[in-house]
């Protein structure tokens, strides 16, 4: 599989034609499709059977995707304690 294939693929599902556009190096305003593109062509091997390829494209995103989900949480609880905090309740995830 060709990079560009690859990136053709992921772009087909993200918002506004991003991932193709940070690809090609245009100015892009999305941290979010630079960081998947520079994922992508970091774990690129022109070598790999298509199905290797997906596979470690699927591996490096999906850790991205787990460590977003602890940021995500950590911001959700602490605007949860701090919404308790403000209405004079104890916090429940950091005391």
């Amino acid at each position: 599989m060709k990079l560009k294939k690859l990136i053709s693929i992921v772009n087909k599902v993200y918002p506004d034609g991003a991932i193709a556009n940070a690809a090609k190096g245009n100015d892009t305003e999305d941290g979010l499709a630079l960081f998947i593109v520079s994922e992508l062509k970091d774990t690129y091997n022109e070598n790999a059977s298509d199905v290797d390829q997906l596979t470690e494209a699927l591996r490096a995103i999906g850790v991205a995707s787990d460590e977003l989900q602890k940021v995500f949480t950590e911001l959700a609880q602490r605007t949860e304690d701090a919404e308790r905090k403000a209405n004079g309740h104890k916090p429940l995830y950091h005391k």
